[in-house]
């Protein structure tokens, strides 16, 4: 793979590479099968696709640290990883460096790695700090924790203008994490899609968030769509009506 330059896409999803990926007394193996990304390789590869391979910290730490200098590779797929320490619940420190660093890398599915709230705060604050990626999926990750602030969140919105697309299905999201949401977007100028379906989201968090959206002008689709938005049909029609009232929004479910 190293001398490929002819070869752009790599799927090998579905494979347990992650098994053999750890390193030995006769050396870093994660280290070595991610060098082909290196800066001193001949590869071509704009989209790597690594979903389900059982990929874990050791794994990804190698690979953030490769793609941190790497100037081709536009597209990373990683879901269904485990990527995340089993205690920490955070991804390794090299992906902390990478992201502020590479300006290439335009999409990145990091869902279901087993990242806890405190990693995802470190990686928005990372993305914050961003100016390539346009499109970032977390999906099945936690984004709750009832001690921890949210912050983190809200400034990555309001000071990236390169997001285009944030997925946050599936994260266990409730209302104190979308009133913040809804924070960050007050000042954002660049976010166009807004996946969050399936979390623990209520009629009262649409309600606070739904005023915050006035300003935005560039969001087009918003996607809160949550049974337990859906408990009460009134309540339901009365933040459903406020959201469209309240925003610029073209296209919301809820």
């Amino acid at each position: 793979l190293r001398s490929k330059a002819s070869l752009k896409t790599l799927d090998l999803s579905d494979n347990p590479i992650g098994v053999t990926l750890v390193p030995t007394e006769a050396g870093d193996l994660p280290q070595e099968f991610f060098s082909f990304l290196d800066v001193g390789s001949y590869s071509g590869m704009r989209v790597l696709k690594m979903n389900k391979c059982q990929l874990q910290e050791d794994a990804g730490q190698a690979l953030a640290s490769v793609v941190q200098n790497n100037s081709r590779l536009v597209e990373l797929q990683l879901a269904g990883n485990q990527l995340a320490g089993r205690t920490s619940l955070q991804l390794p420190p090299a992906w902390m460096d990478m992201l502020p660093m590479n300006h290439y890398l335009e999409k990145l599915d990091l869902s279901y790695n087993n990242i806890g709230h405190a990693g995802l705060m470190a990686l928005f604050q990372g993305v914050g700090r961003n100016r390539s990626i346009v499109s970032l999926k977390l999906d099945g990750n936690v984004l709750v924790d009832p001690n921890g602030s949210h912050s983190e969140l809200a400034q990555m919105l309001q000071y990236n203008s390169t997001l285009a697309e944030l997925s946050l299905c599936d994260c266990q999201m409730r209302d104190e994490v979308l009133i913040q949401i809804g924070e960050g977007l007050n000042r954002n100028r660049g976010l166009k899609k807004l996946i969050a379906n399936n979390n623990e989201i209520t009629v009262r968090g649409v309600s606070e968030m739904a005023p915050k959206l006035a300003d935005n002008l560039s969001l087009e689709v918003l996607d809160l769509s949550t049974r337990s938005v859906q408990v009460s049909e009134e309540q339901y029609l009365q933040a459903y009506k406020l959201l469209i009232e309240s925003s610029n929004v073209e296209t919301i479910q809820l």
